[in-house]
């Protein structure tokens, strides 16, 4: 719905627990063991997520989503309206502010159009990228005690839960330490309050930061989930 939340993570619950095919077969959760696509009991099942408005239960939606994809789901996000490209960037397994392929935003009437495309896309399918468990430390003190400050966590880890696959064309997905090479921190704005002598616009929503190989100095804010 366009002015009321969506449920993306109650959706994607529903449909582990009565739709996917084999998902009695999906390796237990919390288990960390290394799969192939090929041994991924879901690895045949495509999700194709078709979405406006904002989103109401976004840890649930990211914990089922990287569940699904660790057993080998592929998951598609048609974003009508741009209001949470980063939330669902993530939830196809891609990082805010960079180019996914499986994300595609679109005006109602470029509908078809986009279905197109994913269609194109499922039938000559580019090589399949790592599905990675990230570990990341506890963030740190806000750096200023209003005004607009900074928080930083810091990527302790990984492990790979899903390895790759080569595509129609030939490209090998890329690996964890592929996809996490240039990923050292994510940050989280806080204190938004204004400060007494140093005046801000009012801003009372938080926003995250994450260097995602960014040039050094340069930040990119997205949405908190």
């Amino acid at each position: 719905p366009t002015s009321r939340k969506a449920h993306p993570g109650a959706a994607l619950k529903f449909m582990r627990e009565n739709v996917y095919p084999n998902h009695d077969r999906f390796v237990r959760r919390g288990d960390t063991t290394t799969l192939s696509v090929e041994n991924a009991a879901g690895k045949d099942t495509v999700v194709i997520m078709v979405n406006s408005g904002s989103v109401s239960d976004s840890a649930l939606a990211l914990e089922e989503a990287l569940y699904a994809r660790r057993n080998g789901v592929t998951i598609f996000s048609l974003d009508i309206g741009e209001r949470s490209s980063g939330f669902w960037k993530q939830v196809v397994g891609c990082r805010a502010g960079h180019r996914c392929l499986k994300y595609m935003s679109a005006l109602n009437q470029e509908l078809l159009e986009k279905v197109g495309t994913m269609v194109k896309n499922l039938c000559e399918p580019d090589g399949r990228d790592a599905v990675c468990l990230e570990e990341w430390s506890e963030y740190n003190a806000c750096s200023k005690p209003c005004g607009i400050g900074l928080k930083t966590s810091t990527l302790k880890g990984h492990k790979t839960l899903l390895t790759t696959t080569n595509g129609a064309n030939g490209i090998k997905g890329r690996t964890c330490e592929e996809q996490l090479a240039n990923i050292k921190t994510k940050q989280l704005l806080c204190n938004t309050k204004q400060c007494n002598r140093h005046p801000y616009p009012a801003n009372t929503m938080h926003h995250s930061s994450h260097t995602d190989g960014l040039p050094s100095g340069a930040n990119e804010y997205t949405a908190a989930y």
